[in-house]
């Protein structure tokens, strides 16, 4: 149950996911699906208008409540390659909050990334990774070199935003990793 607290907004998601593997050539292609509701409530006790009878800003608590679903496909050839797309609220709700309506806006999510082996113990690993609702767009570029298959150490670039250092361990099935954003934007 993702939750949220932003000033005097707070959200909650509850969601029920189903996925489905199948072998398809020499990878796996996943689809997975999501349904479930997104919480909202709004306490405009606490705002204060600069501008008194505006009739955009809630001045008493309300909550509402949406629909939310989800899709995505994801194909993957194990050490090689991967791409995918998905998307979340594909029925764009309305959240209502009195006498304002705030409407939940579609987003849609790409990513792909391919294994370079260089030698035998290291392997370069370039990604790409789009976010989008839509108005607006995220796009990061990402580099990691793989110690035999076991350390990583890379670099992310976010499109006007944020240059990233990434640091991590592979052992197993289990990953533990550490970003750290380096802004770039005001």
């Amino acid at each position: 149950f993702p939750s949220h607290d932003i000033g005097v907004q707070k959200g909650i998601a509850a969601k029920l996911s189903y996925s489905y593997k199948l072998n398809l050539g020499t990878g796996s292609l996943g689809i997975g699906a999501d349904v479930g509701i997104l919480m909202s409530s709004l306490d405009g006790t606490k705002l204060n208008p600069a501008q008194s009878g505006d009739q955009q800003i809630p001045t008493a608590s309300s909550s509402s409540v949406v629909p939310d679903f989800g899709l995505g496909v994801y194909y993957q050839i194990p050490q090689k390659l991967y791409f995918g797309i998905s998307s979340t609220h594909l029925v764009p709700g309305t959240l209502k909050y009195n006498n304002v309506n705030y409407k939940v806006a579609r987003h849609y999510y790409i990513m792909a990334g391919y294994t370079y082996n260089m030698t035998q113990k290291f392997d370069l690993l370039p990604s790409v990774f789009i976010k989008t609702d839509g108005r607006a767009t995220q796009f990061d570029v990402n580099v990691n070199v793989m110690y035999n298959q076991l350390l990583w150490l890379g670099a992310s670039y976010r499109l006007q935003d944020a240059v990233v250092a990434l640091a991590g361990v592979q052992w197993k099935n289990f990953r533990f990793g550490y970003s750290y954003d380096f802004n770039t934007s005001k």
